[in-house]
């Protein structure tokens, strides 16, 4: 599953709305993440036109992210991000994402 991330750069998305982006260094069976070279993405509400807030990345450097808070995880093509230069990208933050109950069957 997560197996194939490995050592590779990936963007996480937690259930408080941040966006965390880093090398995947290990995962377990209950989605609890060790993530290297991690910054938070932060991007700045859109005011409807061009030139505003930009995206911030806050270095966190080793990061450990308890499964039960992951929403997604997603590998990051490097090269293309290489090529978009996320600091100029704009938006609005993610809101936090609703819990959803484990029902056991």
């Amino acid at each position: 599953m997560l197996s194939d991330f490995l050592r590779k750069r990936v963007s996480v998305v937690t259930t408080d709305g941040r966006n965390l982006v880093g090398v995947l260094h290990s995962a377990d069976q209950l989605l609890n993440l060790v993530l290297t070279s991690c910054v938070e993405r932060t991007a700045a509400p859109f005011n409807g036109r061009e030139g505003g807030e930009k995206m911030e990345e806050s270095p966190l450097g080793v990061m450990l992210v308890r499964g039960a808070n992951v929403v997604a995880v997603g590998a990051i093509d490097v090269h293309a991000e290489a090529e978009a230069n996320p600091s100029l990208w704009t938006g609005r933050d993610m809101p936090p994402a609703q819990s959803v109950p484990h029902v056991m069957m």
